[in-house]
């Protein structure tokens, strides 16, 4: 498994919060399964981390 930096790591947990509290797009609230978005994280991290611009982050979620 690989081993994240510190950055990675916190851009990873910043992604968790955003697509949970900000992209949120079936309204789950905070006492629902926080863990619900859990499968586009890593994608979201990915293309992140690998230099996706705003454009193509939003074309991943508009069309998941």
């Amino acid at each position: 498994m690989r081993k994240f930096t510190e950055k990675q790591k916190e851009i990873y947990n910043e992604i968790n919060i955003i697509i949970w509290s900000d992209w949120n797009p079936i309204g789950l609230n905070i006492n629902d399964s926080p863990n619900e978005y859990e499968g586009y994280l890593n994608q979201l991290f990915s293309l992140k981390i690998n230099g996706a611009d705003k454009v193509k982050i939003a074309e991943y979620l508009f069309k998941t």
